[in-house]
């Protein structure tokens, strides 16, 4: 037998030894509650069994084994909960908690993998300081499973709501809590964006480009799609750009019309404008005359430099400029710069090329700025076309240096691109971009009306594409019967129990009616069009891939912590503005109506008060005081706007006494018969007007704060 057998075959036989000797076991205590020795505790002769029990419970390493037990029974507990629901084994045809927390939930966001894949930056920082934003974006709370869900970094967001269902408030959180640079697009001027601006300034530059002014918002950047187009690369990747957010290219069919003879002349243009020191103005001048050979006299001035074959392609247009496919490219050209007849949007454009600070959007992405592109929806003549283009720009700058990134090809911080009404004025590629951009680092958060909309700006198939690629969020409100079906069909189906009750007659005498009670199954929708179409204001059904559907709450963004603490500062030194300017107002009146007097004060404060005690200036009378004699009627004075009464002055009274009481009763002058001037007179009835801001209360804003 070896060493280590015979030192725990001893040790067996002292354990046994010693519980046998134990005093307690006498006392019927099982062996499993005899942890402590038998010295330790005293001789349990004469006690009762309390005694036992009480003396066995204090034992040290009883105390150790009741802590690892509850602590197996908490564990046990836990996966349980995170298995299953409590109380409930039935499948309601929604993601369980389990399903949720191993695909979506915060603690897989933290992940050490998770970290490696995202976000390698991140992975030698503690656990305990890494937030599930820092490597994705918060998608809800499931309302059935009460878990938080959030999508990763790469993974695309498609948001379906009419307007009104909330989707901007939605959106608005994605671009607070992006880590790195935000690229957001909207019609409308929200006054969320200024709230976002303000906070997003802490961590980098903010632009807005604003060409139409919405709201009186100004443009803070200022950018020319010629600009750089002498790089030939460019030149066809923003002639593409174009022509996809042009109105006059949607739909399937006319897309696949423009990848040809329309984006062979544009590039041409594009090159030979930037080659020459021109702006876009000289390209939709260019594209409104097929016969304008000014662009090939450009070429052939530069000679070799020309890349080949592109002086070839607006050649073969100018042969027959009256030929059907030649005008049709080149109406299609000029709708694509219809918005160049705006004055306002035709002088910034022009004003590009002699900006003090170009563009860069490298540097933009380094720095994790935020972009607002803010353009109205028209039916013609939109800013789509720029807005594509920019936005194409910062997806392939973006690609370039995720690609640079060694560690994991990715960028880091992402690049966020939220795209509110991506169909009416930011038309990109997104039936490519949403299964090319996961690689890359960049997420993509798509809002649309319907899916109509999305058909009708990209065709059927992209839309589908897009539809696939994408999670899909719906919102409340939806009111297509033949989407809201196609979703429903997409949650699939459930069991649900029918308990059914016959009641029989019986033969009329009383006690012989019978009862009888059937249960059976029948599959229902798991969400029905009804309840798709009536989802409440705050939450949304969220389809994601092969998981089952989840329905989730959200806060909107105005009502969370960030926005509300930003809002009251912003009104705690409005009311102090609001103060400072009264206080200041009521100096100067002061300073303004302050009679040319002395006051004599009884109490310490200097100012007006109830205390104060006017004293009139006494000047010596220049005349003796005689009643004056009246004036005709025909030379009386027009009396001013304010007519003083002096008070009647009294006799000088005789030295002797006897004739007193034949004279008359002088009456008594009060205050308001004492004399007054014309500046106390104006002074007080300008205290007595009304207080401007007597309806305001002073405490009111330290209630907000």
């Amino acid at each position: 037998m070896s060493s280590s057998n015979r030192r725990a075959r001893n040790a067996a036989r002292r354990a046994r030894a010693a519980v046998t000797a134990h005093p307690y076991a006498a006392a019927g205590v099982p062996v499993a509650f005899l942890a402590a020795p038998a010295g330790a505790v005293p001789n349990p002769g004469g006690s009762s069994l309390i005694d036992v029990v009480n003396h066995v419970a204090s034992s040290p390493l009883l105390t150790v084994g009741a802590v690892v037990t509850a602590g197996g029974l908490a564990v046990a507990g836990l996966r349980y909960w995170n298995g299953t629901k409590w109380a409930s084994t039935a499948d309601h045809g929604f993601a369980t908690r389990h399903q949720l927390q191993r695909a979506m939930g915060a603690g897989q966001m933290r992940s050490k993998k998770r970290r490696r894949e995202l976000r390698p930056s991140l992975v030698n920082v503690p656990r305990r300081e890494i937030r599930p934003t820092d490597l994705g974006f918060y998608t809800g709370t499931s309302v059935h499973a009460k878990v938080d869900t959030y999508a990763k970094i790469g993974d695309p967001l498609l948001v379906v709501a009419p307007p009104g269902a909330g989707k901007t408030e939605y959106l608005a959180r994605n671009i607070l809590d992006a880590q790195g640079a935000v690229v957001a697009t909207s019609t409308k001027l929200e006054p969320i964006f200024d709230d976002i601006a303000e906070l997003r300034s802490e961590k980098g530059p903010v632009h807005w480009l604003n060409l139409e002014r919405l709201g009186g918002r100004d443009s803070t950047l200022v950018w020319d799609p010629v600009i750089g187009c002498a790089d030939p690369r460019t030149a066809m990747r923003r002639a593409g750009f174009l022509l996809s957010g042009s109105a006059a290219t949607a739909g399937v069919e006319n897309r696949a019309f423009w990848s040809g003879s329309n984006f062979d002349i544009l590039k041409s243009l594009l090159w030979a404008a930037d080659m020459a020191g021109l702006s876009l103005l000289d390209v939709a001048r260019w594209t409104k005359n097929a016969a304008d050979r000014e662009a090939i006299e450009i070429m052939e001035r530069l000679g070799s430099a020309v890349p080949p074959g592109w002086r070839e392609d607006l050649e073969q247009a100018q042969q027959n400029p009256k030929d059907k496919t030649v005008v049709s490219v080149y109406k299609t050209l000029a709708l694509t710069f219809s918005f160049l007849a705006d004055p306002a949007i035709a002088a910034t454009i022009k004003d590009a090329r002699s900006h003090a600070e170009a563009f860069d959007p490298v540097q933009f992405i380094t720095s994790n700025g935020t972009l607002f592109l803010l353009g109205e929806d028209r039916e013609f003549a939109g800013v789509g076309p720029v807005f594509t283009a920019l936005t194409g720009e910062l997806y392939y700058h973006g690609g370039q240096l995720a690609a640079a990134n060694e560690a994991n090809r990715r960028l880091d911080p992402p690049l966020t691109m939220v795209l509110d009404e991506a169909a009416l004025i930011c038309s990109v590629p997104l039936e490519k971009w949403t299964s090319d951009a996961r690689g890359k680092g960049i997420s993509i958060h798509i809002a649309i009306q319907t899916m109509s909309q999305a058909i009708a700006r990209w065709g059927r198939f992209a839309a589908e594409t897009i539809w696939t690629n994408c999670t899909r969020l719906v919102l409340g409100g939806l009111a297509v019967a033949e989407q809201l079906n196609a979703i429903s069909q997409m949650c699939g189906e459930r069991d649900e129990t029918v308990t059914t009750t016959t009641m029989s007659g019986g033969t009329g005498q009383a006690g012989s009616a019978t009862t009888s009670t059937s249960t059976s199954t029948r599959r229902v929708p798991v969400m029905s069009p009804a309840d798709i179409t009536g989802l409440a204001f705050g939450t949304m059904l969220m389809l994601r891939r092969q998981q089952k559907p989840v329905v989730v709450s959200y806060t909107p963004a105005s009502e969370l912590a960030p926005i509300k603490a930003l809002r009251a500062r912003r009104a705690k030194a409005a009311s102090k503005a609001r103060w400072s300017r009264r206080r200041q107002r009521l100096a100067e009146m002061r300073q303004q109506w302050i009679p040319q007097g002395s006051f004599v004060t009884h109490g310490s404060s200097p100012d007006w008060g109830a205390d104060s005690v006017y004293e009139a200036p006494v000047q010596a009378p220049q005349q003796p005081l005689v009643p004056p004699q009246a004036a005709p009627e025909h030379e009386r004075a027009v009396p001013a706007a304010v007519t003083l009464q002096k008070a009647p002055v009294a006799p000088p009274q005789p030295d002797h006494s006897p004739t007193v009481h034949l004279q008359p009763p002088v009456p008594v002058q009060t205050a308001a018969q004492a004399p007054v001037t014309v500046r106390q007179t104006a002074a007080a009835d300008m205290w007595a007007a009304e207080d401007p801001w007597a309806d305001e209360d002073p405490w009111a804003d330290e209630e907000v704060i």
